[in-house]
């Protein structure tokens, strides 16, 4: 699932939605990408929830 004007969405790495290949990345990754205007997260499993700033 993307968001409208989305480039990428960010998933869970046991999301059932994302189906291609994958990549492991860091926190420090998913949280710049997310950060960014390109990247979304994924709409039900919600991986940033995940990733506390503090």
């Amino acid at each position: 699932m993307q968001k409208a004007g989305r480039e990428s969405v960010l998933h869970r790495g046991d999301c059932a939605m994302y189906r291609a290949g994958f990549a492991l990345i860091t926190r420090e990754e998913a949280l710049a990408a997310l950060a960014g205007p390109d990247c979304g997260p994924c709409e039900i499993r919600r991986p940033e929830t995940g990733l506390p700033t503090a």
